[in-house]
This record gives C-alpha cells, structure tokens and sequence, in this order.
C-alpha cells in the first residue's frame, strides 16, 4: 500500500550562540580543506587566524554559514560543499564605481589560457569538469577597456559555464589576467551537493508565530484518503487518452502519494516505482513527467546521462506533441497547440552543434482579449526515440472543477 502524505515545508531553525558555535566547528575543517587546495593565502593550518566574523546558515536540514577574512575575502558553504569564494579583488563583483581604476594592469594571459586557469582550479578543488559542465565551451566576459582612460584595460575575465537544461549558470570563475590570481568562484550545481557534516547541537525549530515560520495547512486525512484513488483513477485515464502508457495502474506500482494544499484545493503528486510521476490538479491530471526528462527534472546529471544522436526533425517533434494535446482538449478546454509554439528550446551544449543532448522542450501559451491567461502547454520530446518524456498544461476554465468528496478538506477545529 502506498503512503499517502502532506508535503513537508521548507523552513528555517533557531540560530542560537550554541547552534552557531557547533556549525562554525564543524565547517572549519571545511573552510580550511578550501583555503588549501586553493591556494588562497588564509593563514593555516589555523584559519581562525585570519577569520573576522562567522554568520550562521538558519535553513532547516542544512549546515552552513559564510566565514568572513580579515583580508576582505568569504567563503560561504552549503549543501555540503564550499559554493562560493570571493576576494577584494574580483572586479565583477565591484559595488563601487569610483574604485575601477585599482583594477587597471596589463592582459598577460589570453582567452584559452585563462580558461584553463578556471578548470585546472576546477580539478584542484576535487571536482570533475564534467560535474560543472566545465568540458563544455565557457561563456567569457573581458578583458575589458575603460570608458574614461580609453587607454586603460582591467584585465579581469569572468569565465561561465551554463547548466545544459537552462540558462542558469553552473560554476562561474573569475580570473586576473595579469598575474593568473583567482578572484572569486561561484557554484551552483546539485552534482555538488553532500550531505550537510554532523554538528553536535541539534537544530531547533522556530517557535511558533515566527514570521519565517511556513507550516503547511493541515489537511483531513480522510479527504487524502478519498482523494487517493480519483488521482489513481485520472492517471490511469490520463495514459489511455494520450497513449502515453498501456495497461492499467495499481497502488502497487505507486511508490507514495503526496499532498499540499493550495488556493485552488489539493494537489496531489503521484509518483511511481519507475519514477515516472503525475500531478493530479482541479480533478485532472496537469502534469507527467517521467523519470528521464531532462528539462524538469531538477536532479543531479552530466552531460554523458542524456548523451545521444538527433533522429526526428522539428516537424516530428511538433507532431508527436500535438497528438498528445490534442487528446487532452474537451469542449471548452482548447489549448491552442495548432498553432506555432511560442518558444523551442533545445539543451544548450556549447561547442556542438547539434547539442549533445537529443532534446526539445515546446511551450504553446494563449490569453484572452483583454490580455489574462488563458491557458498553458508544455512537452518535451526525446529526439532520438520520438517519445514523449513530459507534458504540462492548465487552462483558465478549468479552475472551480474540483474532486466530488463529501468529506471537508480540512480537518475539524477543536
């Protein structure tokens, strides 16, 4: 039998002297095992040396804090890993304009040779280019002339590598080139993430009424019980109408049931042993996702997880897609996927054309006469297999249709 479950809320725990105390213990092996293999002039073995202040992470089921030098330099660290460094020096997170000039030098290392200084810096704080998406081609800003002394050059680069599934970035790496100095390192990457290290007070959750305080409303446990089996029910609907999938769903192949209650109602999200999971919304199933989408998947991955070769064309894609849309649409539901998707989006692999990763992501959007939504659509499509590995939508009128349960949602106030 599946579980059924309210979601749990991200939130925040009470940062006592304790509590930070014990969090600054642990992350000093850390924040040290950093300065080393960076080479970044703190003074060891004893950072706390060259420490000037400690602010304490306050995020539940985390551990961390930024650590402050006396020199000017942080580190910042989280999920498990130091995700951020910066220095007096870096020119690209200058807040001061009037200081641009100390920035002024010579350009001595050329565009490839300071790309190699970002990976190598890479490679000597443990992590794989391919974790980063550091193999792939950079996006690099500078060296840059100065506006006033035309003459005058900051021979700084800002070298970004961008996560291969959207524009965010992934690891940006700033580099002085004149004497090879690195200035600042970011990090925003889940192939990063560890877990948190022990620490030896526990965390404590913050008292009721706080305004950081988010707990989740609380919903009747057996209204999720009714509820459990018309989600099972759309899912199973929601296979045959689009031809996404054969057979016939049991609890047996669901691993849990979760929920959270919205504005709206209750949004359920399915999700099966296979990993595949639906989101059953408003009395229907809005969302289905599969356990190898690569746009919303919102996981740990490298390139080489999706790697493959290109075999439909756009043509295909939009086919596929729109067979599946137009077997969602009922009479007063069109979602308008005859005609051209608003926006293509194909994974971002720079340096190979086509992409590495044989995907697309089609997005389809209308709104009424007077400019308000009116409805949304989304597919993915593997473009190798030609099989459909995600679909979204939501439509203006499907809002006030909710699931029949003669049960309140909420359970009874004492």
């Amino acid at each position: 039998m599946a579980p059924v479950r309210a979601f749990a809320a991200a939130g925040y725990v009470e940062v006592t002297p304790a509590y930070s105390n014990a969090v600054l213990r642990a992350l000093l092996p850390e924040f040290t095992g950093f300065a080393r293999k960076l080479n970044s002039g703190v003074e060891l073995p004893s950072i706390t040396n060259s420490m000037r202040e400690f602010s304490c992470l306050n995020r539940k089921d985390d551990v961390g804090g930024t650590i402050k030098f006396r020199n000017g330099s942080f580190m910042n660290f989280e999920h498990g890993h130091v995700n951020l460094y910066e220095t007096t020096n870096s020119f690209f997170a200058l807040q001061n304009p009037d200081q641009i000039p100390r920035f002024y030098g010579t350009v001595k290392l050329g565009r490839s040779e300071a790309i190699q200084v970002a990976r190598d810096t890479i490679g000597r704080l443990g992590h794989s280019l391919e974790s980063v998406f550091a193999e792939l081609e950079p996006e690099v800003q500078g060296p840059i002339r100065s506006r006033v002394d035309t003459d005058k050059w900051i021979p700084h680069y800002l070298i970004t590598w961008i996560h291969p599934d959207g524009g965010v970035p992934s690891t940006k790496i700033e580099v002085n080139g004149e004497n090879g100095d690195v200035n600042r390192i970011f990090f925003l990457n889940r192939n990063l993430w560890r877990p948190p290290p022990e620490v030896d007070v526990p965390q404590k959750p913050l008292p009721k009424g706080h305004a950081l305080r988010n707990d989740p409303l609380p919903v009747n446990l057996e209204y999720l019980q009714n509820l459990k089996p018309l989600a099972l029910e759309a899912a199973n609907e929601f296979l045959k109408k689009t031809g996404l999938g054969t057979g016939v769903l049991t609890t047996n192949e669901v691993e849990r049931f979760d929920h959270i209650l919205e504005p709206t109602g209750v949004d359920t999200l399915i999700t099966l042993t296979n990993g595949t999971t639906f989101v059953f919304k408003l009395n229907r199933i809005t969302r289905y996702q599969r356990r190898d989408a690569f746009f919303t998947a919102n996981r740990p991955y490298v390139v080489a997880d999706f790697k493959g070769a290109w075999k439909l064309s756009n043509e295909d894609a939009l086919k596929r897609a729109r067979a599946v849309f137009d077997r969602l649409e009922e009479a007063d539901i069109r979602l308008g996927t005859d005609q051209p998707p608003k926006s293509q989006y194909k994974p971002r692999t720079p340096g190979f054309e086509p992409p590495l990763i044989p995907r697309i992501s089609l997005h389809w959007s209308q709104k009424d006469a007077k400019g308000r939504f009116l409805s949304n659509a989304d597919a993915e499509v593997n473009m190798e297999t030609g099989e459909i590995t995600y679909v979204g939508w939501s439509h203006r009128d499907m809002l006030g249709d909710a699931p029949k349960i003669d049960v309140p949602i909420q359970p009874p106030k004492n």
